[in-house]
């Protein structure tokens, strides 16, 4: 797999996802309990940097990426690229990627390194905003030539080094949790409690010396569930993108009309989510869109809308094609009033 292929990270689910994806797929007698690891949530950006390896297993091409695009010095998103190519840097991540390499059991085609950016000027409303730039690493994807491909977690703390601030998210605090799926609310209190606490003093910000908000918890099933890895994220009020009756919510939300799901799922954080995109987009400086690309954002926010809701609007039975034109509405005026 050589070249510039972009990996993306795959898009964290609600908690009631991840019920229901387990409580379908099992048999009524055998719904499992299943043991996750809970780590924090960083409200940075997601960034990830891929290594193409040869079939001497050396190193041929590194590329820092965004979310949705590879980056360059000249086409950067918060200066990632620029970060990853500092002298010091770049040696720490290639040299880490070697190990990598020598401590897998097969040839490896292509690794990537996926994690958060965060600190100073790329968020706000949070306590890690105050703390100098950082990469954060939460996982990694490794391609082995002979085409099986895993997230490896067993990596994540080999990424390391204050000099040249790359730290990963298992070196702050981690919870463990059982979680009973035949009786997953039994979980529920639990998982606001801990995402409360989080909410209330970010355990990141608070190992540098900072003490203020979190954004919440991002949990990781310990085993494979069907061969694959199940997360999903908890996220406390302030950055929920909802407005559900609680957080870690098990049941969908029951919902009158269009009007009521609009105003449940299009929140204050969810359209800067959009603003978001933009930015990485190359649309937005911070200060001013262009008209022209007034369409871009508002397909975001129905495109994600839809993503993360549409059992709710499928359950409630809700005409979809009202929801857009409500979305389009509300997007505009929005965007207007902020800028």
């Amino acid at each position: 797999m050589k070249g510039n292929i972009m990996i993306k990270f795959p898009s964290i689910e609600h908690f009631r996802k991840v019920v229901k994806e387990v409580v379908t797929s099992s048999q009524p007698n055998n719904i499992p309990t299943l043991s996750f690891t809970g780590t924090v949530k960083l409200h940075g950006v997601n960034v990830g940097v891929l290594f193409n390896v040869d079939e001497h297993q050396e190193i041929i091409q590194m590329t820092a990426q965004s979310r949705n695009n590879e980056l360059s010095i000249e086409k950067d998103h918060y200066g990632f690229c620029a970060f990853t190519k500092q002298p010091l840097t770049l040696e720490f991540l290639k040299e880490t990627v070697k190990k990598i390499i020598q401590e897998s059991s097969k040839p490896v085609d292509t690794i990537v390194v996926f994690g958060e950016f965060c600190g100073k000027s790329i968020q706000s409303k949070v306590a890690i905003q105050e703390l100098d730039r950082m990469f954060v690493v939460f996982d990694v994807f490794v391609i082995y030539q002979d085409g099986v491909q895993k997230y490896q977690s067993e990596f994540i703390s080999l990424f390391e080094n204050s000099e040249v601030r790359v730290f990963n998210i298992n070196m702050f605090k981690t919870w463990h949790l059982d979680i009973d799926f035949n009786h997953p609310e039994e979980s529920q209190t639990k998982l606001i409690e801990l995402t409360e606490q989080v909410e209330n003093e970010c355990p990141v910000a608070k190992h540098f010396g900072v003490l203020g908000i979190g954004e919440g918890i991002v949990w990781r099933s310990d085993k494979l569930y069907n061969n694959k890895v199940l997360r999903f994220k908890v996220k406390g009020e302030l950055h929920s993108v909802t407005k559900a009756d609680k957080i870690a919510n098990i049941d969908i939300e029951q919902l009158n009309n269009v009007k009521e799901f609009v105003d449940y799922a299009v929140t204050e954080s969810r359209l800067k989510q959009g603003l978001e995109y933009l930015c990485e987009q190359g649309l937005y400086d911070g200060y001013h869109i262009e008209t022209k690309d007034m369409p871009v954002f508002l397909k975001w926010l129905a495109m994600d809308v839809f993503k993360e809701e549409k059992d709710t609007i499928i359950k409630n039975n809700l005409d979809e094609k009202l929801i857009r034109k409500q979305i389009s509405s509300i997007g505009n005026k929005w965007i207007k009033n902020y800028l």
